[in-house]
């Protein structure tokens, strides 16, 4: 496996909005199989302005999560979508993605930055 295999997934972290936008514009054009999305504890409001068919059952779980615990990831695929509830970490967001299993194909100093590059994953087997 190299880098030019392609990532199996984009992950797009919570904060910036554009981010979710970038990261779905990446995913239509084909870059990766799948798009993960981080949705934040007030960021569900904004996600139906994404233009997107379908939540994945995002609105029921925002239902029945209390606000504080509101903390969500949205998965786009071939089959449509899914969300499910993600516990925080102590690194907040951050805690979306256990590296631990997975290569980053990403420069260092994107990975890190609060700009719009979504983190991209190649999921080791």
């Amino acid at each position: 496996m190299n880098a030019n295999d392609g990532p199996d997934a984009i992950v797009v972290l919570a904060g910036r909005p554009e981010r979710k936008a970038y990261g779905l514009e990446l995913w239509k054009a084909g870059r990766a199989p799948a798009v993960v999305l981080s949705v934040a504890r007030f960021e569900w409001r904004a996600f139906p302005s994404l233009g997107l068919p379908d939540d994945g059952g995002l609105a029921a779980l925002v239902a029945q999560t209390p606000p504080r615990l509101r903390h969500f990831l949205v998965t786009l695929d071939a089959r449509g979508a899914h969300a499910e509830w993600m516990p925080r970490g102590r690194l907040g967001t951050w805690s979306d993605v256990d590296f631990s299993d997975c290569r980053i194909f990403a420069a260092p100093s994107s990975f890190f930055s609060s700009g719009l590059m979504p983190i991209t994953l190649r999921f080791l087997s």
